[in-house]
């Protein structure tokens, strides 16, 4: 079937399978992130001696009987075999981009994919061979850039993006910088969960609180401008639906992210106690669950600045013609 996919794909498009092993390798990062944002919260950085060969083991071939020793073993050593499966993965989207491809920019975003998973994973092993907290903090605030980065080639490569048309309108501007704004202030207060996350710092969690009024400020601005010209599409008889896909997913990841920080703050302050505390069962589940919600909030923001810029926004006044010239 997927060859046949590919048979039938219309003259000059690359096919079907840039965009497949794109999406794959992003899918496969979403276990590779709950898993890491475990290891985080059970402080189970450490839990597995060696890198690439725990106990003399080949990770990949490590024994299933002991892969339970303990709940910090199993998540830190699956963490790291998801790790390669990404990897693996970025591999194969990369050089298939490569070879069928032709817009330029469809070529380098898996190519910049692989070299961020690469560096990811170095930093991840030197985290467990120096036994470093500072890499483990770099490594951690790193992974979440990593994965919108994963989902930016997603949507690039998707056939719904080369089959886009974009038709100038007032809000194009004003959407893409509010997007834009929103996905760097998601990074920032990423960046400073993770500062207190590694180090229990009260002044990163406050200022984190802080710039989660900035976060969602901005989303809220974004998604009324992406509504809005999605609304004025359909009156002109332009399909803009992909607008209010994404307003969709900004409105339900972000109060869902809301509502995660607020359990995740009352159980390690209230139910565990406190940061230095034995880690409960309910700030295990929430505070990982908070941080993988995050990574899909900043994904999302991410998409809404490219979708932005793709349908809002012609091309002469945008800069795609660079970007997406062909070899």
């Amino acid at each position: 079937m997927a060859s046949m996919d590919a048979r039938n794909a219309p003259q000059g498009t690359p096919g079907p399978w840039p965009h497949r092993l794109a999406l794959a390798t992003w899918i496969a990062s979403i276990p590779l992130v709950l898993f890491g944002g475990t290891v985080t919260t059970m402080r189970a950085g450490m839990a597995e001696d060696g890198w690439l060969n725990p106990d003399g083991h080949f990770l990949w071939f490590y024994p299933l009987a002991r892969r339970a020793q303990s709940l910090g073993f199993f998540v830190e050593h699956h963490h790291r075999e998801f790790g390669s499966l990404v990897g693996l993965l970025a591999i194969g989207a990369a050089i298939c981009a490569w070879r069928r491809e032709d817009r330029r920019l469809g070529r380098v975003l898996p190519g910049l994919a692989l070299l961020a998973v690469c560096l990811q994973g170095l930093l991840g092993g030197l985290r467990v061979l120096e036994n470093s907290p500072n890499l483990a903090f770099v490594h951690g605030a790193l992974a979440q850039a990593v994965f919108a980065l994963l989902a930016a080639t997603v949507v690039y490569l998707s056939p719904r993006w080369r089959a886009a048309r974009a038709t100038e309108d007032p809000l194009g501007g004003a959407s893409a910088r509010s997007s834009s704004t929103a996905a760097v202030l998601t990074f920032a207060q990423v960046v400073l969960g993770a500062i207190f996350r590694h180090s229990g710092n009260d002044l990163a969690l406050s200022m984190h609180v802080l710039l989660s009024v900035g976060v969602l400020a901005s989303v809220v601005v974004t998604c009324r401008h992406l509504r809005t010209a999605a609304r004025q599409g359909e009156e002109l008889g332009v399909d803009r639906r992909v607008l209010l896909a994404v307003v969709v997913r900004l409105q339900t990841l972000l109060g869902l992210q809301v509502l995660l920080g607020l359990l995740t703050t009352f159980f390690i302050y209230e139910v565990s106690g406190g940061m230095q505390a034995p880690v409960s069962l309910g700030e295990a589940v929430f505070a990982t669950a908070h941080v993988a919600v995050g990574a899909l909030l900043l994904a999302s923001t991410v998409e809404a600045a490219l979708w932005s810029r793709r349908v809002l926004i012609p091309v002469s006044g945008s800069g795609w013609s660079a970007v997406e010239g062909a070899r």
